[in-house]
């Protein structure tokens, strides 16, 4: 049994499901990230775990009991919001301890839990300054250390880094990984942020349209999306229409625009047509032909450094392709003629029935 399970979970607005029958499960302190786009549902999910929001439908259970039912101030959940939410005219002391005065926490016990969260999340000597004399990582170390001074069962955050800069929210995710591992408690985090969900999470559940298009660690939604769209929203990736067939040994071939690719051992689907992702940094670019069973020579059309890569669009018969070069070899001119190849198991089919 799950710790926390979400069963045929739905939220309708206006007869419109903004959540529609979500089923999830989450171990006992696993960290898990609910990713998607602006709209896709899930920031409803995790207001209806803390109970902010009523389902319409289905039910949440924690550690084998209903959740739903439950009344949010007695959930005991630890909240970290997008704003932090920490009170203005209180200290850093002040603050973290606000939830162990709710739940009448003696007074020595609540300064030993104070006193370790503080150091927990690197504020030392920071417990009498007010949130204005704060940074905003330091900010959201507060509000993080307030949400696990009760000792949640569960911690939920909605977007914490997304105010921070690019630098320090690079930062951050590191500092946060740290803690919840220290701490072990069971994490849902709402992120839109991909690279963010990848560094911090266990298992990355996608989310599209209210609906949940995969579950799974981030290597394997990764490198086997299990849609189109996993595929496009998680990174970027080379979009191909091609169709599926069996040779006559039995194994799977990819014709794309009158070229023939093999498949790879574990693609299953029917024959027919099919949508394939390919990833830019999959696909091996150089000046002469590799003796390789998937390979395609193509054009430069444009090229654009980034330090630690080039990224070339590469004009051949399957469309222009993305491909990823490294930095420390000499670049390829605008125009100059390439040989591309991958092995067969980076092709994947992330949709049947679509020429």
């Amino acid at each position: 049994m799950a710790f926390l399970e979400l069963h045929g979970l739905t939220k309708t607005f206006g007869g419109v499901p903004a959540v529609d029958e979500l089923n999830i499960s989450v171990e006992t302190g696993e960290f898990l990230s609910l990713l998607g786009p602006s709209g896709c549902g899930k920031t409803t999910t995790l207001n209806m775990i803390a109970g902010f929001l009523d389902p319409s439908a289905g039910n949440i259970r924690l550690n084998n009991a209903p959740l739903h039912t439950v009344k949010p101030r007695d959930r005991g959940l630890g909240v970290v919001f997008q704003s932090y939410a920490l009170f203005p005219h209180m200290t850093v002391s002040e603050n973290i301890s606000f939830g162990l005065e709710i739940l009448k926490v003696p007074q020595g016990e609540a300064r030993r839990r104070v006193e370790d969260v503080i150091d927990l999340v690197r504020l030392a000597g920071m417990a009498h300054r007010f949130p204005a004399q704060l940074s905003g990582g330091q900010q959201q170390r507060v509000a993080l250390a307030r949400a696990l001074v009760i000792e949640p069962p569960l911690l939920l955050l909605d977007e914490p880094l997304s105010n921070l800069d690019a630098k320090l929210r690079d930062d951050m995710q590191s500092e946060l990984r740290r803690i919840q591992r220290s701490v072990g408690t069971t994490t849902i985090m709402v992120t839109h942020d991909q690279s963010e969900a990848m560094a911090l999470s266990d298992r990355i559940a996608v989310m599209n349209q209210g609906r949940l298009e995969q579950a799974g660690s981030p290597q394997e939604v990764y490198d086997k999306p299990a849609s189109a769209f996993v595929s496009g929203f998680l990174g970027k990736t080379n979009l191909l229409h091609g169709r599926l067939q069996r040779g006559g040994d039995g194994i799977g071939v990819i014709d794309i625009a009158a070229h023939r690719f093999r498949a790879s051992d574990d693609q299953t689907c029917s024959p027919g047509p099919v949508k394939l992702s390919l990833r830019p940094e999959h696909i091996r670019i150089g000046k002469d032909a590799e003796d390789h069973a998937c390979r395609v020579s193509g054009q430069i059309h444009s090229r654009v450094f980034l330090g630690d890569r080039w990224i070339y669009d590469v004009n051949c018969v399957l469309g222009t392709l993305l491909v990823y070069g490294q930095s420390g070899a000499a670049p390829f001119e605008d125009a100059e003629t390439v040989s591309m190849s991958w092995d067969a198991a980076k092709l994947r089919i992330v949709e049947a029935g679509h020429a």
